[in-house]
Order: C-alpha cells, then sequence, then structure tokens
C-alpha cells in the first residue's frame, strides 16, 4: 500500500540550491518556497514541509516536500511510489542530488569570483570549466 516516505540526506544544506535543483526538475513556476511549513498530501496521508512539488507537476500519488531539520538540512517528504521520480541513480544528471551538487559547485565557484562555463559531454555528463583570472 501507498505511503508516505522520509529520505534523510545531511547533504542537502542549502536551500537556494537545493530550490534551483527543483526547479530544473519541475519547473520554475511549479516549485513552492514557504516561510513556514505548509499541508502536503500523500496517497493517503498528510505531513508539513517548506520547499513543496505539487502531485499534479509530479505526475505521481502524492505532493513532494522538503521539511527543514534542526541540523539545518531537508527531509524529503514523498509517497514512497515516487521515490524513483526525484533520486532514481539510473538517470543520471536528472536527478536531484546530482542537480543539487552541481548548483552548490556553481554558486562556490561564482562566490569566488571565477569564470565558469558549463556544457555537456557526449556521454551526457555535465562538465563545469572555471577559470580564475587575475
Amino acid at each position: 500500500m501507498s505511503h508516505n516516505t522520509t529520505i534523510k540526506n545531511p547533504d542537502l544544506k542549502d536551500k537556494n540550491a537545493l530550490v534551483k535543483a527543483l526547479k530544473e526538475m519541475f519547473g520554475k513556476k511549479n516549485v513552492e518556497v514557504h516561510d513556514k511549513p505548509v499541508r502536503i498530501q500523500g496517497y493517503s496521508t498528510t505531513s508539513q514541509a517548506e520547499i513543496v512539488v505539487r502531485k499534479p507537476t509530479m505526475g505521481g500519488y502524492g505532493d513532494l516536500g522538503f521539511q527543514r531539520q534542526t541540523d539545518g538540512s531537508w527531509l524529503t517528504i514523498m509517497d514512497d511510489l515516487d521515490t524513483h521520480k526525484v533520486y532514481n541513480k539510473d538517470n543520471g544528471n536528472k536527478n536531484l542530488n546530482n542537480r543539487y551538487a552541481r548548483q552548490v559547485a556553481l554558486q562556490r565557484l561564482r562566490k569566488m569570483a571565477m569564470s565558469v562555463k558549463e556544457e555537456t559531454d557526449h556521454k551526457g555528463r555535465v562538465v563545469i570549466e572555471a577559470t580564475i583570472y587575475g
């Protein structure tokens, strides 16, 4: 039977990178960011989260939510039947963890005042080239 599941990912700490990665996956208008937790709906359960992608966008069994934890990380809350849409390792660069890591890398490089060039190689891998001027 379908139910909400939680995925602890202590590496998801940068809210801006997480939101940008989700917007790449689901579209800019489809990611809700709230100051306080709002209700999210699973197939047969409810929960609360500050960052939300609604069920119609997911095309799945329930909403996708991210709830801020006391250690600063974001807990993923989603229907167990939808996990493959977000965390499937076979999705390569389409997987949330890969998109999040890319966003964190880009933010850090730009913060260091580097020129950043991004491209996709012949195998579909994202290649980031950073150059420092000085």
